[in-house]
């Protein structure tokens, strides 16, 4: 008998040490994981914040607009002194083929039809005078203000294995006219008036969907970098990161778990 209990009790002992070892191990690797985890979101969350505010995209806009009203009183003063032929134009017939009264009656229809052609005249009823508008390209620079990133923005979850990056609303500086390129149809117009006319265009195209939305994809995709390299050298392979702005609706490909791989 005693030769057959001997060979079971050998047999539990090396069963309980490997078993014991190998959740040993596990809790000894998970530990490590989370360790590595931590470093890796503490020293990239930092060199992030020491950034500040930084351009994260550049796009092109074009808008198409009629200079600025503003310009549109200083033609006005000099001709003050003719202001009392304009009741001798409705008394009589003879007076108002005078040269100087009949020319800024002839091309209000041209500038009326301009404004409806022009896309981006929204500034002013009147689209200039003569029917001016102009073409005017700019380069748009969107930021994201890394220092304002905490460290509750950047959290682990375990069961998913993801590490969730919750990053601030992307900022728009304004519009970098391109003045070399402005194209001015109808005739010349003073350069700040065709600024101060595109630029409401340029801010609105600036902050459609379509824009935001490859200007927010490549923040993304270089913040998941950011993170995700590091968790790879440090043997964290499975973890994914996931990254979503402050304020973007929540993503379906999100909730499905999706995100850059750290072992890819």
């Amino acid at each position: 008998m005693k030769k057959l209990i001997v060979p079971i009790i050998i047999g539990l002992v090396m069963f309980g040490a490997a078993f014991g070892g190998a959740f040993y191990f596990f809790r000894s690797d998970k530990a490590r994981q989370e360790a590595a985890i931590k470093s890796v979101t503490a020293t990239v969350l930092e060199a992030l914040q020491k950034q500040g505010k930084a351009v994260v995209y550049t796009g092109r806009v074009v808008a198409v607009a009629a200079p600025d009203a503003a310009e549109a009183p200083e033609p006005a003063t000099p001709k003050t002194e003719a202001a009392p032929h304009a009741p001798d134009a409705a008394a009589t017939h003879k007076d108002t083929p005078h040269k100087e009264v009949a020319a800024p009656h002839t091309p209000a229809p041209a500038a009326a039809h301009a404004d409806e052609e022009a896309e981006g005249a929204h500034s002013a009823p009147a689209a200039g005078p003569g029917g001016k508008y102009a073409i005017v390209p700019a380069t748009v620079r969107y930021e994201l203000d890394f220092k304002a990133l905490r460290n509750k923005d950047v959290v682990w979850d375990e069961e998913a294995q993801a590490l969730k990056v919750m990053l601030p609303a992307l900022t728009i500086a304004e519009p970098e006219i391109d003045a070399a390129n402005i194209r001015q149809i109808g005739g010349a117009a003073p350069e700040d008036a065709v600024r101060r006319g595109a630029l409401g265009s340029l801010l609105e195209q600036a902050r459609e969907d379509s824009a935001l939305g490859q200007a927010r994809e490549t923040a993304r995709q270089m913040v998941e970098r950011a993170f995700a390299m590091p968790l790879l050298v440090e043997g964290v392979k499975k973890a994914k990161v996931v990254v979503r702005f402050a304020d973007e609706p929540a993503d379906e490909d999100e909730e499905e778990g999706g995100g850059a791989p750290g072992g890819h």
